[in-house]
């Protein structure tokens, strides 16, 4: 639940930052119901659906959530590097580019305001660095926790360290994104059982790890946000009773 905390925090800024009508509650409903929607299309992608969960412009919500993919996506790629020069040495150049590519595409983000479509709907404030570092922070707190929860789960049946275990979770994690399955499912498993088995971790313990980190940080949160997404539309259909005149009496 600590990692659901650092994700909403961070969806909080990033919509705030975009949307000054949004309040906490609704950040915290369109977070759950983001979950439910990604378990709907391979790969995450339908999440951006949460938005039309929110009061005001949805452009301006959309906004904030291409910010919020970028900026996860950002610190994926830089934290994928650094595990794929510790896990695969021999391919180090092959991370080596990812990272020199990743650099010159951030270094065009501030252009992004002069392209004629973009600028269109890009709404002020224009996405600012102090707000990528800021999400970047939480994204990396939030697989902190990730990654001590496989590692702890890992360690009741086998041995490995917690720098190993990270490495490992970094490549599970972005193999979701990859729009195979519906939630990674089987994709994140078998990039469990090779990575971990590099450690000398049995397959079934990296399947039943994998499977309980996706149940606890996936399927529960998805869970919450189909049942506020059910209460959602009760609210919205429940019909408002006409208030009735007093009368006055002669």
């Amino acid at each position: 639940m600590f990692n659901w905390a650092f994700q909403i925090i961070r969806w909080g800024i990033i919509l705030k930052e975009y949307s000054e009508s949004a309040k906490w509650h609704e950040t915290i409903k369109s977070f759950f119901i983001g979950h439910t929607f990604r378990l709907v299309i391979p790969g995450g992608y339908a999440e951006f659906l949460k938005i039309y969960y929110l009061n005001g412009k949805h452009r301006h919500g959309f906004m904030a959530y291409l910010v919020e993919l970028s900026s996860v996506m950002l610190t994926q790629i830089i934290l994928l590097v650094w595990a794929g020069l510790h896990l695969f040495p021999h391919h180090k150049w092959i991370f080596i580019s990812i990272g020199i590519v990743t650099i010159g595409a951030c270094a065009g983000f501030p252009y992004l305001k002069k392209i004629r479509f973009v600028k269109k709907y890009l709404p002020n404030p224009t996405i600012r660095w102090s707000l990528i570092l800021k999400s970047g922070i939480l994204t990396v707190f939030s697989l902190i926790l990730i990654s001590s929860e496989y590692h702890f789960i890992i360690n009741w049946a086998g041995s490995i360290s917690w720098s190993a275990a990270a490495q490992s979770v970094i490549f599970i994690l972005f193999a979701n994104s990859v729009p195979f399955t519906f939630g990674g499912l089987g994709v994140r498993e078998n990039v469990a059982v090779y990575l971990f088995g590099l450690f000398g971790i049995t397959a079934p313990v990296a399947v039943a790890t994998s499977l309980f980190v996706f149940v606890t940080n996936s399927l529960m949160p998805a869970f919450i946000g189909l049942v506020l997404m059910l209460l959602h539309r009760v609210v919205r259909r429940t019909p408002v009773s006409p208030v009735q005149p007093i009368s006055s009496k002669a």
